[in-house]
């Protein structure tokens, strides 16, 4: 059966005998978005880089607050760790 598209999810489902599952909005549940898929923020030095590093390691690897301490993006603290766990293993 063929639905125009403006037909909605839920119209296109029950007349196609598909279930539909709608994503469930939770308001109290805040994603920070902001943090995990910025932009680059801007640019920091390799000294920077190892003082970041070393926060979030002494802070439990707390990737996210550490990216909004630092104002850079929960990405790049991940993979600066995450490197810098390697290299240290490889030593």
């Amino acid at each position: 059966m063929w639905l125009p598209d403006t037909a909605s999810l839920p119209r296109r489902c029950s007349d196609t005998g598909f279930r539909c599952i709608m994503p469930i909005k939770n308001k109290d549940y805040d994603l920070k978005q902001e943090l995990f898929m910025a932009e680059a923020r801007r640019k920091t030095t390799l000294e920077e880089r190892k003082e970041i590093v070393d926060y979030c390691i002494n802070h439990n690897r707390n990737y996210k607050d550490t990216a909004a301490k630092f104002d850079v993006s929960y990405s790049r603290v991940y993979s600066w760790v995450k490197n810098t766990m390697f290299m240290e293993r490889m030593d």
